[in-house]
């Protein structure tokens, strides 16, 4: 609800016109001007929520790795298979976000870490765009599209409120099915 308050203000830069068949909304500004909003949006929201108990797991694993243990290996023997089923890559991420933690507190650390995610989604809506003009050659459409998705709740709640790593998931989906379906490399996809 509160990412609404800050949302529809922008989205009144909307404009209605006829076009014979009904009434159809026409969006005025550039995609970059809506890219450019959703990033903040998330940012904003970013430093003042998290979900304790995935980021306590998560700093555990990156402590656990700091001191040259494999948080792997560690939760097999110890028989905790639910504290750390993360690809490497987010261990990686959530070292160097502990060094964030350590050296500037909690609310850079949240910065810090929701920044990848929330670059995530706006190139995610960028290619979203790409794809649907180059697909469609509609521009009105293509940031139609875009919005919807860049400004849908339940992606701000996930990237700026819980802190999860879906939207890395999203874009990579998003690339494969432009690379795929766009520019037809079949070995990029």
């Amino acid at each position: 609800m509160l990412a609404l308050g800050f949302v529809l203000p922008f989205l009144s830069f909307m404009e209605n016109s006829k076009n014979g068949q009904g009434k159809e909304v026409t969006i005025k500004l550039p995609i970059k001007t809506y890219l450019v909003i959703a990033f903040l949006t998330q940012m904003f929201l970013a430093p003042f929520f998290y979900d304790t108990f995935n980021f306590q797991h998560w700093l555990y694993a990156a402590d656990l790795f700091a001191q040259g243990i494999n948080p792997y290996r560690f939760c097999y023997e110890s028989g905790i298979f639910d504290m750390f089923p993360y690809p490497s890559m987010f261990l990686y991420l959530m070292l160097i976000g502990r060094e964030v933690l350590q050296a500037f507190g909690q609310r850079l650390f949240l910065v810090f870490f929701k920044l990848l995610l929330t670059v995530s989604n706006v190139v995610a809506g960028y290619f979203i765009y790409k794809m649907i003009v180059a697909l469609k050659g509609d521009l009105n459409l293509a940031k139609k599209a875009t919005c919807l998705f860049i400004f849908n709740p339940l992606l701000i709640f996930v990237t700026s409120v819980q802190g999860e790593f879906d939207p890395l998931v999203i874009l990579f989906t998003v690339l494969a099915t432009y690379f795929f379906v766009v520019k037809k490399e079949r070995v990029l996809s």
